[in-house]
């Protein structure tokens, strides 16, 4: 196991290598912010290519030396001060339904009121996934006041909830076995004491059948407070941080539920009051009152089940029973 491990190791730290060659083929020669040596070496020796981006309405541009550097957990990040771009480069291999899956969530998005950076994806030999996008300006939902939050609920709700798949379909099948899965290992740990199996028992206990079927609906897997940014000179509210691994179908209503859950400590109490009653009235006529249940088990199905997400599992549990 202890082998296993350390070949794992070597395994990312050569992919990561191989995303430090790549990207310093975009980047300038010399540069006024912080990297790691093994870019900067990298840097110093290869030629800077240009970007060729039609998305962005720039058919050459090069990567400018006035730059931010952000090394995150899943990606590189280089904020592009001088052509007021971001560029993404994803620390694993290109993921091949991202251009399709994004593609399909910002025509639905995009509205009056919505909006979505522009994008565009380089090749590259490895097939990394490597983003230049737009910068778009706004303030954090997390930072904004009750009414900007509230009001972009209220018209995300309309959006969220006009297409639902109902289909008994593949799609719809694995949804509701990831589902079960996720439920019945959580379950395991946290027992039938826990506010989890207390939303589960009010749900009517829907994954006692080996086989079944669950609404799916595109979803962009990341709409959080700090993931959405508001405009006041455009009236706009921008959906960002679009990740691989997140993005496509998945149980529905998630995005919608992720928000309230995660955001509910910026609502205020009569709005709560007010969405509650549109939320019970709507999961009664469609029958979709596990939407936040499917919410919390997805987005659990591949995490850790240690001290900090069993907290958060417990705290969104008991925020969704609120609704019920």
């Amino acid at each position: 196991m202890q082998k296993f491990l350390i070949k794992l190791m070597d395994f990312k730290k050569l992919n990561l290598v191989r995303v430090y060659f790549i990207l310093a083929g975009y980047l300038p020669n010399f540069i006024n912010y912080k990297i790691p040596i093994i870019l900067r070496i990298f840097t110093f020796f290869r030629n800077q290519k240009s970007i060729q981006n039609i998305n962005l309405k720039k058919i050459n541009f090069y990567i400018s030396d006035n730059c931010n550097y952000f090394f995150r957990k899943r990606k590189i990040t280089i904020q592009d001060k001088q052509n007021n771009l971001f560029i993404h480069f994803f620390l694993n291999s290109y993921f091949q339904n991202y251009k399709k899956f994004r593609n399909q969530i910002s025509l639905k998005i995009n509205s009056q009121y919505f909006s979505t950076p522009k994008y565009s994806l380089v090749h590259n030999v490895l097939n990394f996934l490597f983003i230049i996008e737009e910068k778009v300006s706004g303030q954090a939902l997390n930072k904004a006041g009750n009414t900007v939050v509230e009001r972009f609920l209220d018209i995300f709700f309309k959006i969220n909830f006009l297409k639902v798949s109902l289909k008994k379909t593949k799609k719809e099948q694995l949804v509701y076995f990831e589902l079960k899965k996720s439920f019945d290992r959580i379950i395991n740990v946290l027992g039938k004491n826990s506010q989890l199996f207390e939303l589960y028992r009010r749900c009517n206990s829907p994954f006692e059948q080996k086989i079944g079927f669950w609404p799916t609906s595109l979803n962009h897997g990341q709409i959080l407070p700090v993931n959405v940014l508001y405009n006041k000179i455009y009236d706009k509210y921008y959906v960002i941080d679009y990740e691989p691994e997140s993005m496509g179908y998945g149980p529905y209503a998630y995005d919608y539920c992720f928000f309230i859950l995660y955001g509910s400590s910026l609502l205020s109490t009569n709005y709560k009051f007010r969405l509650k009653k549109k939320i019970s009235k709507i999961f009664k006529n469609k029958k979709y009152q596990k939407a936040f249940l499917s919410q919390i088990l997805w987005w659990a199905r591949n995490k850790s089940l240690n001290t900090k997400q069993i907290t958060k599992i417990n705290k969104r549990s008991k925020i969704a029973l609120t609704y019920f």
